[in-house]
């Protein structure tokens, strides 16, 4: 019959509509969390240089 065979590419198109809404959701989350990454790492090593100096230069007065 015409009308099953017209509904065959109808849902492929929506499976390759469907996987590329996923594609979609899936990079932004990559790029989300790659900027949480950052950010994170970025914060961690404000927050620690100061510690860091100072530790150095308690090392280097002890000697």
């Amino acid at each position: 019959t015409p009308a099953h065979s017209n509904l065959l590419p109808k849902k492929k198109q929506a499976l390759q509509r469907f996987l590329r809404v996923i594609h979609n959701i899936f990079n932004v989350i990559g790029i989300f969390f790659n900027s949480v990454k950052i950010f994170v790492s970025h914060g961690l090593s404000l927050a620690f240089s100061p510690v860091l100096t100072q530790t150095g230069k308690n090392c280097t007065l002890s000697r």
